[in-house]
């Protein structure tokens, strides 16, 4: 038996975390594959948040609308400022996830919407998808 940071603490985390809590683990450090249709669907290492998920779970919170809504959901989550501290970042990124994030998009009559949508399930959480 290897006894490895690996072994000892990583795996025995996402054991505990799968079996207690009933969370999917994924071990990517240096097996991950990049791309859309890669092991988590992000383009590179640098990408913290996990859009395919995300999107997923956007479109099942708040069904029906068109795609540039969930698009623009996305964006604004994702997007940071430079100018803003990280403790800045953090707190309007807490905002959207907590109170939701406001997507503008075009409905089907061609007019500018503005809606709310919803990130997380906090009625049902165990309807959210958690992953580690």
């Amino acid at each position: 038996m290897s006894y490895d940071e690996d072994t000892l603490v990583q795996q025995t985390i996402a054991d505990y975390l799968r079996d207690a809590l009933g969370w999917e683990s994924v071990y990517a450090y240096n097996q991950e594959t990049f791309g859309p249709e890669g092991t988590l669907g992000r383009r590179d290492d640098r990408e913290v948040v996990l859009t395919r998920y995300l999107g997923e779970a956007l479109i099942r919170l708040n069904p029906g609308l068109p795609d540039a809504a969930y698009q623009d959901a996305i964006r604004r989550i994702t997007e940071y400022s430079v100018a803003q501290s990280p403790l800045q970042t953090n707190r309007e990124k807490n905002e959207l996830l907590r109170g939701g994030v406001q997507a503008q998009f075009r409905n089907a009559q061609g007019e500018q919407e503005k809606r709310t949508l919803r990130v997380f399930d906090f009625d049902r959480p165990e309807e959210n998808h958690k992953l580690r």
